[in-house]
C-alpha cells in the first residue's frame, strides 16, 4: 500500500508540473489544465500525507540534504523565470529579428504617423480565431501613434454590425475621420499607410493622362495600355482622368499632367498650352518613345534637354523574353538622387527607349537631375531602316558608346503673381519628369524586375508626394502555415503535454517496479 501511495504521489506532481506549465502557455483556465491541477494536487496531498514520516526521515540523510538543496535551486529558477515572463507580458516588448524588419514599421510610416492632423478611428472586422497577422500589425501601428483608436469587431457574432457597414468578408477595416470613411480588406503595411492619408485629405490630387495623340490609354488593359499603372496610382490616393486638350488649356485642378508615349504631332498651341502649364508651376511627366516626332523637342531644347535620336541597345544586358538583339536594355545604374534612393541594387528594364542628352545652359533658372543610365556596354543605334526593315544592329564606331541617360527630372522655383497662380500659393516649384521610353510603364514591363517602384516614385514626386518615395512594400522569404486557436491547443496539447505527461507515468512506474 505503501508504495501504491507513493506512486500516486509522483503521479499527481506530474500532472501539477503539465497544468502549471499549460497555464503559463496558455495564460488562463480551460478544463484540462482545471482537472490537471485538481487531480494533481489530490494524488500530490495523497502520496505526501501517507509517506510524511519517510520523506522526513529520507532528507534529514545527507543525500536527501543534496537532493532537496538541488530541488530548491530548481524552484528558485522556476520562479525567477516566472518573474521575467511576466514582466516582458506586462510591459509588450517586441525584437524583430526577421531579416526582412517584418514587425517593424518602416521610417516612412512612423514618419506620417507622428503628422497626422487629428484622431482617427480604426473598425476592423476579424474573425476571433485567425487574422493574428492583421491583428499584430494593427497593434504596431496603436503603439506608435496615440491618434489612432481601433475597435476589433467579430463578424460571427455581431452581424448586425457587419450588415450595418456592408461588410462581406473578413478582415475589412475600416477608417474614420471627421465624416470620411474609406475601407481595406486584409491589410499590409503600404495599404494602412495609404488608407491613413486618404481619409485625412480633402481631395485626392488629380491626375490627367493627355489623350489624342496615341498616347498610351490608362484604361486598356492590353499590353500597350496602362491600367496596371492607374491601378497603382488609385491606390496611391490619385484621381486618374483623361483629358482632351482645350484652347482653355490645362485644367486648374490638375496636380499632374502626363503625356504618356504619343504615336504623332501635337499641334502648336496644344504645346503652347503644356508650356503655360508648366510656367505656371505646373508638374509633367513627359514620356516620349523613339522615332517618333511629337512637335516637343523645341520645348524641350528651351529647357536645356535633348531627344536623342537612335535606339539604346545594349547586347549583355537585356531582357531576352522581349527581344533577342538587344533592345530591352536592363540597368541598375542610379544616382545619388533621393528619388532613387531605396532602387540601388536593383534593377529595371526599359524595352525599346531612347537616349536623352542635358545641354549645358548657364541660364536656365532650373536645374536637372539625371536618373538612370543605361550600362557601359550599350550604344545607340541609328541605323533606323536597318533595324526595322531588316531587324539588324550593328555596334560601329560612329555611333554613340557607353552608358546612355534614360530619365530626367527638373525641377524650378516659380514666383507668380496672385492673378497667375493655379491655386493660392504664390511661390510653386516646377517639376518635370522627361524619359525617353513609355514602353517601361505599360502593361507590357511595369511589374517586369523593380520598373514599378521606379514609375511609382517618379509620379510620387512629380506630384510633391515625396513621403511615398521607397515605401517599399515588405515581402516574406519563405512561406508560413496559419493554424486556428483550436488547432493550436490540439497540436500544442497533445504533443507538449499530454505525451510527455504519459511517457513520465509510463517511465515513474518502471523505475519503481524495477526498484
Amino acid at each position: 500500500m505503501k508504495k501504491f501511495t507513493q506512486i500516486l504521489g509522483l503521479v499527481g506532481m506530474v500532472g501539477l508540473g503539465v497544468g502549471f506549465l499549460a497555464l503559463l502557455v496558455g495564460r488562463r483556465l480551460n478544463l484540462f489544465i482545471e482537472l490537471q491541477l485538481l487531480v494533481g494536487g489530490m494524488l500530490a496531498l495523497l502520496g505526501l500525507a501517507a509517506n510524511l514520516s519517510g520523506l522526513r526521515e529520507y532528507f534529514l540523510k545527507r543525500a536527501g540534504k543534496a537532493q532537496s538543496e538541488a530541488v530548491v535551486q530548481i524552484t528558485g529558477l522556476v520562479i525567477a523565470l516566472l518573474l521575467v515572463d511576466y514582466i516582458a507580458y506586462q510591459h509588450n516588448w517586441l525584437w524583430d529579428v526577421t531579416s526582412n524588419n517584418l514587425y517593424t514599421l518602416a521610417p516612412r510610416t512612423k514618419q506620417i504617423l507622428n503628422e497626422l492632423p487629428g484622431p482617427i478611428k480604426l473598425t476592423a472586422f476579424l474573425p476571433t480565431e485567425g487574422s493574428d497577422k492583421v491583428k499584430s500589425l494593427l497593434k504596431l501601428f496603436l503603439k506608435e501613434s496615440n491618434k489612432l483608436e481601433l475597435e476589433i469587431i467579430d463578424p460571427d457574432r455581431h452581424p448586425e454590425r457587419a450588415e450595418a457597414k456592408s461588410i462581406s468578408t473578413y478582415g475589412t477595416v475600416i477608417f474614420e475621420f471627421k465624416g470620411r470613411e474609406t475601407r481595406v480588406v486584409e491589410p499590409v503595411e503600404e495599404d494602412i499607410i495609404n488608407s491613413l492619408i486618404r481619409v485625412t485629405r480633402e481631395q485626392s490630387p488629380v491626375i490627367y493622362f493627355v489623350t489624342g495623340h496615341g498616347e498610351a490609354d490608362p484604361e486598356a488593359e492590353d499590353k500597350g495600355g496602362m491600367s496596371l499603372l492607374k491601378g497603382y496610382l488609385e491606390h496611391e490616393n490619385f484621381d486618374v482622368r483623361k483629358l482632351q486638350l482645350a484652347p482653355e488649356g490645362v485644367p486648374s485642378d490638375a496636380r499632374l499632367l502626363v503625356v504618356a508615349g504619343p504615336r504623332g504631332p501635337f499641334q502648336g498651341w496644344e504645346v503652347a498650352e503644356i508650356d503655360r502649364y508648366l510656367s505656371k508651376g505646373g508638374d509633367a511627366i513627359l514620356m516620349f518613345d523613339p522615332l517618333v516626332f511629337t512637335n516637343f523637342e523645341e520645348l524641350l531644347l528651351n529647357y536645356g534637354l535633348e531627344l536623342g535620336q537612335g535606339v539604346v541597345v545594349d547586347q549583355e544586358n537585356y531582357m531576352a523574353d522581349m527581344d533577342s538583339i538587344g533592345l530591352s536594355p536592363v540597368t541598375g545604374k542610379f544616382t545619388s538622387h533621393s528619388l532613387v534612393e531605396g532602387l540601388h541594387g536593383k534593377l529595371v528594364v526599359f524595352p525599346r527607349v531612347r537616349p536623352l542628352r542635358l545641354l549645358t545652359r548657364p541660364d536656365l533658372a532650373g536645374k536637372w537631375s539625371p536618373l538612370v543610365y543605361s550600362s557601359d556596354k550599350s550604344f545607340v543605334e541609328t541605323d533606323v531602316e536597318g533595324l526595322y526593315r531588316y531587324g539588324r544592329v550593328q555596334r560601329t564606331p560612329e555611333k554613340p558608346q557607353g552608358e546612355q541617360l534614360l530619365v530626367a527630372v527638373y525641377n524650378e522655383a516659380i514666383m507668380l503673381k496672385p492673378w497667375q497662380a493655379l491655386d493660392a500659393k504664390a511661390s510653386r516649384e516646377t517639376r518635370l519628369v522627361v524619359t525617353g521610353n513609355s514602353h517601361f510603364m505599360r502593361n507590357l514591363a511595369l511589374d517586369v524586375y523593380s520598373n514599378y517602384l521606379l514609375a511609382m516614385n517618379l509620379f510620387n514626386w512629380a506630384a510633391g508626394e515625396q513621403e511615398f518615395i521607397s515605401l517599399i512594400p515588405k515581402k516574406r522569404s519563405a512561406s508560413r502555415i496559419y493554424l486556428t486557436e483550436r488547432q493550436t491547443n490540439i497540436i500544442f496539447y497533445s504533443s507538449v503535454l499530454i505525451i510527455p505527461e504519459l511517457i513520465a507515468i509510463i517511465g515513474i512506474a518502471v523505475w519503481w517496479r524495477r526498484k
